[in-house]
Protein backbone atom coordinates (compact mmCIF):
# COMPACT_ATOMS: atom_id res chain seq x y z
CA UNK A 1 0.00 0.00 0.00
CA UNK A 2 1.42 3.24 0.40
CA UNK A 3 4.25 4.08 2.14
CA UNK A 4 4.37 7.18 4.26
CA UNK A 5 7.12 8.99 3.76
CA UNK A 6 8.85 11.60 5.71
CA UNK A 7 8.50 15.62 4.56
CA UNK A 8 11.15 16.95 3.30
CA UNK A 9 12.53 20.80 4.28
CA UNK A 10 14.57 23.25 2.43
CA UNK A 11 18.03 22.65 3.95
CA UNK A 12 19.01 26.34 4.23
CA UNK A 13 19.55 27.38 7.46
CA UNK A 14 20.46 31.04 7.88
CA UNK A 15 18.36 33.83 6.25
CA UNK A 16 20.32 36.69 4.20
CA UNK A 17 18.51 40.30 4.35
CA UNK A 18 21.23 42.43 2.87
CA UNK A 19 21.20 43.09 -0.56
CA UNK A 20 24.31 42.59 -3.00
CA UNK A 21 25.08 46.18 -4.70
CA UNK A 22 25.59 45.49 -8.16
CA UNK A 23 27.67 47.94 -10.04
CA UNK A 24 26.56 50.65 -11.37
CA UNK A 25 25.77 54.33 -12.13
CA UNK A 26 27.38 56.47 -9.62
CA UNK A 27 25.59 58.72 -7.46
CA UNK A 28 27.28 61.79 -9.13
CA UNK A 29 26.06 60.89 -12.41
CA UNK A 30 22.87 60.20 -11.37
CA UNK A 31 22.19 63.51 -9.80
CA UNK A 32 23.85 65.03 -13.05
CA UNK A 33 21.38 62.93 -15.05
CA UNK A 34 18.47 63.88 -12.93
CA UNK A 35 19.28 67.31 -13.21
CA UNK A 36 19.51 67.30 -17.41
CA UNK A 37 15.94 65.82 -17.01
CA UNK A 38 14.56 68.43 -14.87
CA UNK A 39 16.31 70.48 -17.06
CA UNK A 40 14.60 69.47 -20.39
CA UNK A 41 11.31 69.11 -18.60
CA UNK A 42 11.43 72.65 -17.64
CA UNK A 43 12.49 73.64 -21.28
CA UNK A 44 9.23 71.25 -22.80
CA UNK A 45 7.07 72.75 -20.49
CA UNK A 46 8.34 76.41 -21.26
CA UNK A 47 8.26 75.75 -24.95
CA UNK A 48 5.67 73.14 -25.64
CA UNK A 49 3.00 73.90 -23.10
CA UNK A 50 3.30 77.44 -21.07
CA UNK A 51 4.50 78.87 -24.84
CA UNK A 52 1.64 77.64 -26.05
CA UNK A 53 -0.90 78.83 -24.09
CA UNK A 54 0.63 82.36 -24.18
CA UNK A 55 0.40 82.19 -27.96
CA UNK A 56 -3.66 81.25 -27.84
CA UNK A 57 -3.88 83.86 -24.85
CA UNK A 58 -2.16 86.60 -27.57
CA UNK A 59 -4.54 85.61 -30.37
CA UNK A 60 -7.62 85.46 -28.19
CA UNK A 61 -7.02 89.03 -27.31
CA UNK A 62 -6.25 90.16 -30.94
CA UNK A 63 -9.43 88.52 -31.51
CA UNK A 64 -11.45 90.79 -29.11
CA UNK A 65 -9.58 93.59 -30.08
CA UNK A 66 -10.93 92.80 -33.51
CA UNK A 67 -14.60 92.30 -32.63
CA UNK A 68 -14.67 95.67 -30.82
CA UNK A 69 -13.37 97.89 -33.69
CA UNK A 70 -15.56 95.76 -35.85
CA UNK A 71 -18.52 96.86 -33.82
CA UNK A 72 -17.60 99.92 -33.37
CA UNK A 73 -16.75 100.59 -37.52
CA UNK A 74 -20.40 99.13 -37.11
CA UNK A 75 -22.16 102.22 -34.83
CA UNK A 76 -19.89 104.71 -36.72
CA UNK A 77 -21.46 102.95 -40.48
CA UNK A 78 -25.18 103.13 -39.21
CA UNK A 79 -26.27 105.67 -40.55
CA UNK A 80 -24.11 104.64 -44.38
CA UNK A 81 -27.27 104.39 -46.13
CA UNK A 82 -28.73 108.06 -45.27
CA UNK A 83 -25.23 109.17 -46.67
CA UNK A 84 -25.09 106.90 -49.64
CA UNK A 85 -28.51 108.54 -50.67
CA UNK A 86 -27.39 111.98 -50.20
CA UNK A 87 -24.38 111.02 -51.91
CA UNK A 88 -25.80 109.42 -54.83
CA UNK A 89 -27.41 112.55 -55.31
CA UNK A 90 -24.03 113.60 -56.83
CA UNK A 91 -22.15 110.32 -58.27
CA UNK A 92 -22.92 107.98 -60.65
CA UNK A 93 -20.91 105.14 -59.56
CA UNK A 94 -24.14 103.17 -58.76
CA UNK A 95 -25.44 103.27 -62.16
CA UNK A 96 -25.15 99.87 -64.50
CA UNK A 97 -23.34 100.21 -67.34
CA UNK A 98 -26.22 100.65 -69.38
CA UNK A 99 -27.82 103.58 -66.95
CA UNK A 100 -24.15 105.55 -67.67
CA UNK A 101 -24.18 104.74 -71.09
CA UNK A 102 -27.76 106.38 -71.67
CA UNK A 103 -28.12 110.60 -72.01
CA UNK A 104 -28.30 112.96 -69.15
CA UNK A 105 -32.50 113.91 -69.40
CA UNK A 106 -31.59 117.69 -68.85
CA UNK A 107 -29.51 117.34 -72.23
CA UNK A 108 -32.47 115.87 -74.09
CA UNK A 109 -34.62 118.61 -72.96
CA UNK A 110 -32.20 121.08 -74.02
CA UNK A 111 -31.93 119.32 -77.44
CA UNK A 112 -35.64 119.47 -77.84
CA UNK A 113 -36.10 123.32 -76.64
CA UNK A 114 -33.47 124.60 -78.45
CA UNK A 115 -34.82 122.42 -81.90
CA UNK A 116 -38.65 123.07 -81.43
CA UNK A 117 -38.65 126.34 -79.50
CA UNK A 118 -41.77 127.95 -80.29
CA UNK A 119 -42.48 126.81 -83.49
CA UNK A 120 -44.89 124.16 -82.41
CA UNK A 121 -46.94 123.10 -79.53
CA UNK A 122 -45.77 119.84 -77.94
CA UNK A 123 -48.53 117.37 -76.61
CA UNK A 124 -46.00 114.72 -75.14
CA UNK A 125 -42.50 114.01 -74.46
CA UNK A 126 -41.69 109.97 -74.04
CA UNK A 127 -38.16 109.67 -72.99
CA UNK A 128 -37.05 105.57 -73.14
CA UNK A 129 -33.41 104.65 -72.49
CA UNK A 130 -31.57 106.39 -75.86
CA UNK A 131 -34.85 106.68 -77.63
CA UNK A 132 -37.55 109.85 -77.29
CA UNK A 133 -40.95 110.22 -79.12
CA UNK A 134 -41.61 113.91 -79.61
CA UNK A 135 -45.71 114.37 -80.35
CA UNK A 136 -46.60 117.77 -81.93
CA UNK A 137 -50.16 118.94 -81.99
CA UNK A 138 -51.35 121.83 -84.50
CA UNK A 139 -48.27 122.48 -86.21
CA UNK A 140 -47.26 123.68 -89.81
CA UNK A 141 -45.75 120.92 -92.08
CA UNK A 142 -43.23 123.86 -92.97
CA UNK A 143 -42.48 123.95 -89.14
CA UNK A 144 -42.19 120.42 -88.98
CA UNK A 145 -39.71 119.76 -91.71
CA UNK A 146 -37.45 122.52 -90.03
CA UNK A 147 -38.00 121.26 -86.62
CA UNK A 148 -36.78 117.52 -88.22
CA UNK A 149 -33.82 119.35 -89.93
CA UNK A 150 -32.51 120.56 -86.79
CA UNK A 151 -32.75 117.43 -84.76
CA UNK A 152 -31.06 115.47 -87.38
CA UNK A 153 -28.09 118.14 -87.63
CA UNK A 154 -27.80 118.07 -83.79
CA UNK A 155 -24.86 116.12 -82.63
CA UNK A 156 -26.61 114.20 -79.69
CA UNK A 157 -29.03 112.26 -82.23
CA UNK A 158 -27.96 109.52 -84.31
CA UNK A 159 -31.64 109.82 -86.64
CA UNK A 160 -34.69 110.88 -86.68
CA UNK A 161 -37.84 109.54 -88.33
CA UNK A 162 -41.15 111.40 -88.59
CA UNK A 163 -44.88 111.03 -89.49
CA UNK A 164 -47.45 113.19 -89.70
CA UNK A 165 -51.57 113.40 -90.31
CA UNK A 166 -53.69 116.07 -91.22
CA UNK A 167 -56.53 116.79 -93.23
CA UNK A 168 -56.78 118.71 -96.18
CA UNK A 169 -54.26 119.31 -99.32
CA UNK A 170 -51.07 117.71 -98.20
CA UNK A 171 -49.02 119.80 -100.45
CA UNK A 172 -50.33 123.17 -98.42
CA UNK A 173 -47.02 124.32 -96.64
CA UNK A 174 -49.14 126.19 -94.59
CA UNK A 175 -51.44 123.34 -93.26
CA UNK A 176 -51.86 121.86 -89.80
CA UNK A 177 -50.27 118.70 -88.79
CA UNK A 178 -49.91 116.65 -85.59
CA UNK A 179 -46.19 115.29 -86.34
CA UNK A 180 -45.16 111.83 -83.98
CA UNK A 181 -41.31 112.42 -84.23
CA UNK A 182 -38.81 109.64 -83.12
CA UNK A 183 -35.29 110.37 -82.28
CA UNK A 184 -32.39 107.60 -81.71
CA UNK A 185 -29.83 108.96 -79.47
CA UNK A 186 -26.13 108.37 -79.39
CA UNK A 187 -25.51 106.39 -76.29
CA UNK A 188 -23.14 108.33 -74.47
CA UNK A 189 -19.86 108.86 -75.50
CA UNK A 190 -20.81 107.39 -78.64
CA UNK A 191 -18.73 109.06 -81.65
CA UNK A 192 -19.80 110.38 -85.35
CA UNK A 193 -18.99 107.16 -88.09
Amino acid sequence: MFELTKPQYPKKQTINLAVQEVKGISKEWQIAIFCVFILLLILFTKFAVIGRIEQAEKVRNEYIQTAETIRDLNERLKDYNNVQQIYRQYDTSFFSESEKSEVDRLEIIEMIEECVNSEAYIREIRIASNQVALYLEETKLSYVSEIVARLQSDERASYVTVSTAGTGNIQDENQMVSADIMIQLKAGGEEDE
